[in-house]
């Protein structure tokens, strides 16, 4: 028997007690669980005594605490009587009212009034002798002042003798009092002894399951058998908030689905999969460490990084990745899942993606090449042979040019820290020389990837590199961001020509397309890539209906510039066509309806360039 629960059980028995117990902990440690299961359930088995419940949460008066208490000491009763839900539990809300309104409002007449058919004698509703027990839980959640709840209570442990238990964090109850040293010399008055609650997952892990578990009896007794190992884990990581528990509990549900029925997932990396998602579920809830951030890496990048990273690490440049992998699994095994970290972090989990992790934690996903497998497979994996033979392809292709451009800045990190490691046959100046020349060489196939994608890729393993290989590859880097600059001109302008053919020759398909979210067209700056002599010139033998069209496109187009700043570089080319529709519209002596469309597109514009401050003249 632990010292907390031996301190209960020695208070309650006691005799004589004019005193209350608090037990203290931190939030969402299982003082709760840890009561109901095992204090009220060792009380209710004693039979003579009479345990009462009552949650403070949310309570503002002295008068609703009443209720409560005559509510959890009466409403059990009753309903053993009649009034059970269709569920057979009982309804606290229906007897809590039925508690209040008939015995609470008792005209002062009244000695004793029989309820037909129970036999209850209310004038003894009101009294409790030393074998009652009252807890009260979430002291530190109460509105009601503690120094009244206090007073409150010490009636019942002073005058009465019933035994009382606190339930509570006091360090929040502390952090909110204005007067720290009054609420401790009131406490003293009536709570003698503050019980120090450490979890007790071992205890409690089992109920919790059963709890959480309900619908799936084969993960019931998988977790059920294992549960000391569950625990084992859970304290060894701090990770012992037993809401949070439960909650990976009931992620961990959706996720069992998927490796259940495959005979190949060995019980250990149901384990290893079950612990990742601990770990996640624990960093996500507790805020401390941005874990969504790690939905960048696969498996093989996400260990590998932190390979790298061990080798750089110091005492001043600890990563979120170097303590993340040593709190959870130091030098152990784990497996990593993008699907888990997604489900935690958003809600949603991408079967799909799972699945295909499963495969390749199991080494029976198909890859294409040799390289597929180096990349993305366990290095584990591989022989020395094919390991070589990895490393050889891939040199050559980079040397080559057969890669696309952004893809050699993707895999320099990797090979530069193969060549740390003395396992590729040259030095570092020279990989990155292979690597710039390569680059060149692909510029002439590669096609253009938005900037953002291609820094999203970059940057997957370039924080384990050192200092000298992050210059090689800040280096690199910059090369390879200039050649997909020249990738993206190129290939706007070839855009521009076939947005310049359509417009001659399906204006209204144009001004469809240049407005349509859903089209390429919306990401990319291609008006002021077309002449606006010639942009001019088709609105001037437009018909009405299609200036109208063109209206309504540049307003759909431009309305989100902030999250579309590319747009912002048809600036000019907009200004240009105002000012040469305001020429025309100006020169005009008498308005026809073609002249209002006009000037309703110029309006338009001049809009458009006021809406965003970057925009704006």
């Amino acid at each position: 028997m632990d010292k907390v629960t031996a301190a209960i059980k020695e208070y309650v028995q006691r005799e004589s007690t004019d005193y209350a117990i608090m037990i203290d902990g931190e939030w969402g440690i299982g003082k709760t669980t840890y009561y109901l299961s095992q204090i009220a359930k060792w009380l209710d088995d004693k039979k003579d005594y009479t345990s009462i419940y009552i949650s403070l949460y949310g309570l503002s008066s002295l008068d609703q605490v009443s209720k409560k208490i005559l509510a959890g000491r009466w409403v059990p009763s009753l309903f053993n009587k009649f009034a059970k839900t269709k569920s057979g539990q009982f309804s606290t809300e229906l007897g809590s009212a039925l508690v209040s309104t008939a015995l609470l409002n008792l005209p002062p007449e009244w000695k004793i009034v029989k309820i037909p058919k129970l036999n209850i004698d209310l004038s003894k509703l009101l009294l409790f002798d030393d074998k009652t027990v009252i807890c009260f839980d979430d002291l530190e959640r109460s509105k009601i002042n503690v120094e009244e709840l206090f007073g409150y209570v010490n009636g019942f442990v002073e005058r009465d003798g019933l035994k009382v238990i606190f339930i509570a964090n006091e360090k929040d109850i502390l952090a909110k009092h204005e007067n720290k040293v009054r609420y401790l010399e009131i406490k003293e008055k009536v709570i003698r002894f503050t019980l120090k609650f450490q979890s007790h997952t071992e205890t409690i892990m089992p109920e919790l399951i059963n709890e959480t578990i309900k619908n799936d009896q084969d993960l019931q007794n998988f977790l059920l058998i294992n549960s000391d190992r569950i625990s084992s884990y859970c304290r060894s990581v701090g990770a012992l908030n037993m809401r949070m528990i439960k909650h990976a509990l009931e992620m961990f549900g959706s996720i069992w689905a998927h490796v259940h029925d495959k005979a190949s997932v060995s019980e250990e990396l149901k384990f290893r999969l079950f612990f990742f998602t601990i770990s996640i579920v624990n960093e996500h809830m507790s805020g401390k460490l941005d874990v969504s951030k790690f939905q960048e890496y696969d498996n093989q990048q996400f260990k590998l990084l932190y390979n790298m990273l061990k080798d750089q690490r110091n005492e001043e440049n600890t990563h979120p990745i170097i303590m993340y992998v040593d709190k959870y699994f130091g030098y152990e095994g784990f497996s990593f899942s993008r699907a888990i970290i997604g489900y935690v972090c958003d809600g949603y989990l991408d079967a799909e993606l799972l699945n295909d992790e499963i495969r390749t934690l199991l080494g029976t996903k198909a890859y294409t090449s040799i390289e597929d497998r180096l990349m993305y497979a366990p290095l584990s994996e591989l022989s020395d042979r094919e390991f070589e033979t990895a490393i050889t392809q891939i040199l050559n292709k980079v040397t080559q040019g057969k890669y696309s451009v952004h893809f050699y800045s993707q895999l320099f990190p990797t090979m530069a820290y193969f060549t740390r490691l003395g396992l590729i046959n040259t030095d570092l100046s020279n990989l990155k020389n292979m690597f710039l020349d390569g680059a060149s060489r692909a510029y002439e196939h590669s096609k253009y990837l938005r900037s953002e994608l291609v820094e999203i890729r970059n940057t997957l393993n370039a924080e384990g590199l050192s200092q000298e290989e992050k210059r090689a590859y800040l280096e690199l880097k910059e090369f390879v961001n200039t050649l997909n600059l020249k990738l993206r001109e190129k290939f706007l302008k070839q855009l521009a020509t076939s947005m310049e053919q359509m417009m001659v020759n399906n204006f209204e398909a144009f001004c469809r397309k240049i407005s349509d979210y859903e089209d390429e067209i919306m990401n990319y700056p291609v008006l002021n890539r077309i002449d606006t002599e010639s942009i001019f010139k088709q609105l001037m033998v437009c018909t009405n209906h299609q200036l109208y069209l063109f209206q309504q496109a540049i307003a759909t187009r431009y309305k989100h510039l902030d999250s579309m700043k590319e747009l912002m570089e048809e600036k000019e080319a907009l200004e240009k066509l105002r000012s040469k529709i305001r020429n025309v519209t100006n020169s005009v002596s008498q308005i026809k309806l073609s002249t209002f469309y006009l000037n309703q597109i110029a309006s338009e514009i001049d809009i458009v360039l006021t809406r965003d401050k970057s925009f704006s003249p």
